[in-house]
């Protein structure tokens, strides 16, 4: 989903338009296409249509406002970030009951000019960042609106990321609110990311979880990772995401790809062009890393600590040296 604002929104700011202090939220429906592609128009567009209204009774429910609906998505507004975040809440948790759809959500909060009852500015902006930043059936808020929650809110948020924002100078940090305990990963502080990666030219890797053996190669270009049953690798742990990493081949090299909260440690050996060993020990959170050596990687918790163990093995070691980022 774009970045909105006045321009995109066809609304041309006038002296008589006010401000006002409100939580935007947009919930935009994940797996549409999908749901079109499996059930064809005729048969998936009343169910995008429910869909759209159950969430708008929602909206208004928690006395919010449906400013729009565009597509499957709908902007509202709220004078109360709790009324904004319970019915994020209810919304997640009855489309979770129907198992055919879900929401991605995204709410900000502050001071946004208003045109005959349309949002528009930086607020709307910053809310449409935050819900393109979630995935299916998750809620992302920004530090604004967390500021705004009551205490029994907030301890329903944790860390999520550093953002960029068009129009801000600073990156935002977000945060995710669990609206599902039952289904949320146990949230580990994280030590200081890499400051290394290594930049091989490999094309193939042979991966080691328990009795299991993967490899990636031109014929099979993906692995994924996570406590989800449809992982090539499940491992069952609370510090393990559903979709946690990924190690994938792109462009003649093999890049291993955290999704995660809790991010994934790696114990790395790596030789130079003098066939000089080097150690290197770092973690990776919701970023990238091109493969090289051999050595283990543990997902959700240190290498020291670790239950959940793999072994990854590249068959020649690089010749290219190590880059810095």
């Amino acid at each position: 989903m774009a970045d909105s604002d006045a321009e995109n929104k066809g609304i041309e700011p006038s002296q008589s338009d006010s401000k006002e202090n409100l939580t935007i939220l947009f919930a935009d429906i994940a797996g549409s296409t999908s749901l079109y592609d499996r059930l064809g128009d005729k048969k998936a567009h009343p169910i995008i249509t429910l869909t759209l209204e159950i969430m708008s009774q929602i909206i208004t429910e928690y006395r919010g406002i449906v400013v729009e609906i565009i597509g499957d998505e709908i902007m509202s507004r709220f004078y109360n970030a709790n009324d904004a975040i319970t019915a994020a809440d209810k919304i997640q948790h009855t489309l979770a009951s129907n198992n055919q759809l879900s929401a991605r959500i995204g709410l900000q909060t502050g001071i946004t000019g208003m045109h005959n009852g349309h949002p528009f500015g930086n607020i709307v902006n910053v809310a449409a960042r935050m819900t393109s930043l979630a995935k299916a059936g998750k809620v992302i808020i920004s530090n604004d609106t967390k500021q705004a929650l009551n205490s029994v809110n907030q301890i329903q948020l944790r860390p999520f990321d550093y953002v960029k924002v068009k129009g801000k100078d600073k990156a935002l940090q977000t945060y995710e609110y669990i609206w599902d305990q039952l289904e949320s990963t146990s949230y580990v502080r994280l030590p200081p990311i890499r400051s290394q990666i290594i930049q091989p030219s490999r094309v193939s890797l042979i991966c080691r979880y328990k009795s299991l053996r993967l490899c990636i190669d031109q014929d099979h270009t993906k692995i994924s990772i996570g406590r989800s049953e449809h992982s090539d690798i499940t491992i069952d742990s609370h510090k393990v995401s559903r979709e946690h990493a990924s190690i994938e081949l792109f462009g003649g090299r093999i890049i291993y790809i955290d999704h995660s909260t809790n991010g994934s440690y790696f114990s790395v050996k790596e030789t130079d062009s003098n066939t000089h060993a080097e150690d290197l020990n770092f973690v990776l959170h919701r970023d990238e890393w091109v493969m090289s050596g051999k050595g283990v990687v543990c997902i959700g918790e240190p290498v020291d600590q670790c239950q959940n163990l793999i072994s990854f093995e590249l068959p020649e070691f690089p010749q290219d040296g190590i880059e810095k980022r």
